[in-house]
């Protein structure tokens, strides 16, 4: 009896220091005041003034950090939460990349996923939101042209974003997979007018 109880605790102290170590040997989320910003305005669009807590935020954050919103959860993204369960990297470039791309969303992962997809979805709406805002920090302000073209892109992207999240909500898989395409062509779209 001494014998297995002594056993029993060996394994059960083993067991916690492999935890224990596996743990350690996970990365901490990263966590970028700006992306939090962003996610807590996805959370509160309804409550009205979008534009100028969008604009709020372009004024004091550093707009360097903005592509992390993309990123990797991990490394500071948004993340799309248990989207990644699917087969996802947990960033949002990746979900769009994938659906609009060579990995379509399947139905099953609409449904079993949408709290967390609607989420995703308005944080494109956000990003839409302070894309004007950000015409400045990429566009000369004696460049008419490019300054137009910006805000096309940016309308355009609004238009998207509130195409992906409907889509989203109804659990709509051609909708999503069409909308997602139109997704990554309007990130490009900005992309090209940057020239990044």
């Amino acid at each position: 009896m001494f014998t297995s109880t002594r056993w029993a605790t060996a394994v059960t102290l083993g067991l916690g220091i492999g935890l224990a170590a596996d743990a350690q040997q996970q990365p901490p989320d990263r966590k970028i005041p700006l992306v939090l910003e962003i996610v807590k305005l996805a959370d509160t669009l309804e409550q009205g003034s979008v534009s100028i807590r969008a604009k709020k935020i372009i004024q004091d954050f550093d707009p360097c950090d903005m592509p992390q919103i993309f990123r990797l959860k991990q490394r500071g993204g948004a993340g799309i939460g248990t989207a990644s369960q699917a087969g996802h990297k947990n960033s949002i470039e990746d979900l769009v990349r994938d659906w609009s791309g060579s990995k379509p969303p399947t139905q099953k992962e609409l449904d079993a996923h949408q709290m967390d997809l609607v989420r995703t979805a308005r944080v494109l709406q956000t990003l839409a939101e302070l894309a004007p805002h950000r015409v400045e920090i990429y566009v000369p302000k004696t460049d008419a042209k490019r300054t137009a073209a910006w805000f096309q892109a940016s309308a355009n992207f609004k238009t998207v974003t509130g195409e992906f999240r409907d889509a989203l909500e109804k659990a709509d898989l051609a909708k999503t997979r069409v909308t997602a395409v139109k997704l990554q062509k309007a990130c490009a779209g900005c992309h090209q007018v940057v020239g990044i």
